[in-house]
């Protein structure tokens, strides 16, 4: 992503064309933890939501987590919740089948799976899938 990372000038630019996206009728949004940019993203988001009035469930923002080792599915999703200031995801994807090397997770991908599942009882996210597969 162009965003990776974003921080100071580049991170106000994220949260500029989040903004401008959802001006321009966009209402899926798609953030990742592996971008690390959740604070910048949610800035724009919630700028939005206040500026024009709208409820939050009319977006619908997919999340990623990468870390499915440690510290897990379900402490990722927490943490990006936080950065973002967002409630909930609409869909929560594990990102990859494995990690950045190409070396498989040393959990099994069905604990991971597992622990993803416990996220929609959570009520922190209302669907869950995978990505890049």
């Amino acid at each position: 992503t162009a965003w990776f990372r974003a921080s100071g000038e580049k991170a106000e630019k994220l949260r500029n064309s989040v903004i401008a996206a959802l001006d321009a009728g966009f209402r899926h949004l798609d953030d990742a933890e592996m971008y690390g940019n959740e604070k910048p993203f949610g800035d724009g988001v919630h700028e939005w939501l206040a500026r024009t009035g709208a409820d939050r469930s009319q977006l619908f923002i997919t999340g990623k987590v990468y870390s499915c080792d440690e510290p897990g599915p379900a402490a990722v999703c927490r943490s990006s919740l936080a950065a973002s200031r967002l409630p909930y995801y609409d869909l929560y994807l594990v990102h990859s089948p494995f990690q950045r090397g190409g070396e498989p997770f040393r959990r099994s991908l069905l604990d991971i799976w597992r622990e993803v599942e416990t996220l929609v009882d959570d009520g922190l996210v209302k669907a869950v899938g995978v990505s890049n597969w």
